[in-house]
């Protein structure tokens, strides 16, 4: 296999504003097929990147999912989760923010016939998912940002994506819902 994929990833990056300490960070964490990384648990450190996205505030996973026992944080269920959903408000539509979530547990289910690195890919590709979707203007910009921060500690780890990133993303589409009755389908 070649190392093609790498340097298009780099190139895209780079045209996205993406600073190269990240993406390599993220290569030496989790290198690819056959070649280990993976970890994850609350030893796992997210690459803590420079940019700041747009209207997230500062702390929004500073410290990852996980506290000191490998349990995730009670906020990011609760607290955190109501926040991304009220940052949401009513400008994405529950049937787009659950296109998304249903991604995520397709990669899940994908992972259980094979090795974590094998899957980050795949990870990788919902921010430009996402991005297609504020540029068609059925997602707004902080969706972007929320999962861009998401992704940057889901690839840390298969614990990190099973236990950290699928349980917060799935509070959030919950309280959404629960916050947006109209933004849901009709089937009530």
């Amino acid at each position: 296999m070649t190392n093609d994929w790498k340097e298009q990833m780099q190139k895209a990056a780079g045209q996205l504003g993406i600073p190269s300490a990240n993406i390599q960070q993220a290569r030496q964490q989790n290198p690819g097929p056959g070649g280990g990384g993976g970890g994850g648990g609350p030893s796992s450190r997210g690459p803590q990147s420079p940019r700041l996205e747009e209207g997230l505030p500062g702390n929004y996973l500073s410290n990852g999912y996980f506290d000191a026992q490998g349990n995730i944080w009670p906020s990011l269920i609760v607290e955190d989760a109501i926040a991304r959903a009220r940052d949401l408000g009513s400008t994405i539509k529950s049937t787009q923010l659950r296109r998304f979530f249903g991604r995520a547990r397709y990669i899940e289910q994908k992972l259980n016939g094979t090795s974590f690195p094998v899957v980050i890919p795949e990870l990788y590709q919902f921010e430009p998912m996402v991005a297609y979707a504020v540029g068609r203007g059925v997602a707004p910009p902080i969706f972007k940002a929320i999962i861009e921060r998401n992704i940057q500690w889901a690839v840390t780890g298969e614990a990190a994506f099973r236990k950290g990133f699928l349980v917060h993303f799935e509070s959030i589409v919950a309280y959404f819902t629960y916050l947006n009755p109209s933004s849901a389908s009709s089937r009530r």
